[in-house]
């Protein structure tokens, strides 16, 4: 969950300061026919939750499903689209009633395989125009100002949402990632704020402005994820350490090291990054520590945290915790058997797709 093209993972009106301990819904993936294994994560706007997953057939191509809540713990499909190509390569991006989507026909980023962006209609899931892509497989995009932006297997590009035509392109370093099952590649989405387009992976970050001009880059180690922007800092998670850099020209203005995360959650007083089975608030200005929780989180937490109101809130593979913002104090715990991959909070709900042993891939959603 990202919320905002800054990558800032914030919802800051958002309320989720109680979480009831069992999902009001609990929806099994094989009701609609997909394949759970290369799902990727959920996506919500006003109610409605968009999943992207392959069929469960060799033959199935990717089936992209609309859900809303019938008002007790069921969903119902609102409509489900199967497309031309087979794999989701990224997350489903929500804007000005469209959904974007990015296929190819392998289950990882090759960068000779065939590729497409896809816009669908929100109201009824037609198909109103593809984009094919010669760079291979595109990543999650971010959409800003009518325009989306995405990093490819081999380069950067930007495609016009309203007619899907190409607004500019440029070569970047290869991306490969030969095998998405378990993988977060939606979490590479570039940060875009009203000046700059913010892109990684592939050892480096590159920005560019909103014409495509290059303004600067510099290479990185073992880029987790998105950077994020705020306040003309960027904050991304590479190497095991979390940079703070300056957004004009990359100087580095703090680093934490012995960090592992996908990348930071980013509010007007804080940096909240979860690692490990510990969750820290470090000042956004100089990295200095607010405040750290150890031993809140069971088993390996890379994904990143989120902020909700006065709320964060921090999963690792069982468990999802909500710790007041101020002081890091816990305020609700969630425990479960299942696998859990990817998280989206909307609505003062947290939605997850997950396994959940012998019952298979499920969509479940939790309520206050």
């Amino acid at each position: 969950m990202n919320a905002t093209p800054e990558n800032t993972r914030t919802i800051p009106n958002g309320r989720l300061d109680e979480l009831q301990p069992d999902p009001q819904t609990t929806y099994p993936a094989d009701e609609v026919g997909i394949n759970g294994s290369n799902a990727r994560a959920p996506v919500v706007d006003d109610e409605a939750v968009i999943l992207v997953a392959p069929g469960e057939s060799d033959d199935d191509g990717c089936l992209v499903t609309c859900f809303e809540p019938d008002g007790h713990d069921w969903l119902d499909v609102t409509w489900q689209r199967e497309l031309e190509h087979a794999f989701p390569d990224g997350a489903a991006t929500i804007v000005d009633d469209l959904v974007l989507v990015t296929v190819s026909n392998e289950s990882g980023i090759e960068p000779d395989t065939d590729a497409g962006l896809v816009a669908l209609s929100m109201s009824d899931g037609e198909t109103l125009w593809s984009y094919p892509l010669e760079d291979g497989p595109a990543l999650t995009p971010t959409a800003k100002n009518g325009i989306a932006y995405m990093r490819t297997a081999t380069g950067v590009i930007a495609v016009d949402i309203e007619t899907g035509d190409r607004e500019w392109r440029d070569d970047a370093s290869t991306i490969e990632h030969p095998w998405q099952h378990h993988t977060h590649t939606e979490h590479f989405a570039p940060a875009v704020d009203e000046g700059r387009v913010y892109v990684s992976g592939g050892g480096e970050l590159t920005v560019y402005d909103h014409n495509g001009a290059h303004q600067w880059g510099i290479e990185l180690t073992d880029v987790e994820g998105g950077p994020a922007v705020d306040h003309g800092m960027i904050y991304i998670c590479a190497g095991n350490e979390l940079y703070a850099l300056d957004a004009v020209g990359g100087r580095s203005e703090w680093t934490e090291e012995n960090v592992r995360s996908i990348g930071p959650a980013v509010g007007d007083d804080e940096v909240v990054v979860s690692d490990g089975n510990r969750v820290l608030a470090l000042d956004p200005g100089d990295g200095s520590t607010h405040w750290q929780t150890d031993n809140i989180l069971q088993g390996s937490a890379v994904f990143s945290p989120s902020i909700v109101g006065e709320t964060i809130v921090a999963s690792s593979p069982s468990t999802i915790v909500g710790l007041t913002r101020s002081d890091g104090d816990q305020r609700w715990e969630l425990k479960s058997e299942a696998t859990r991959w990817h998280q989206t909070i909307a609505d003062g709900r947290v939605y997850h797709f997950c396994r959940n042993g012998d019952s298979g891939y499920q969509l479940r959603i939790y309520d206050k």
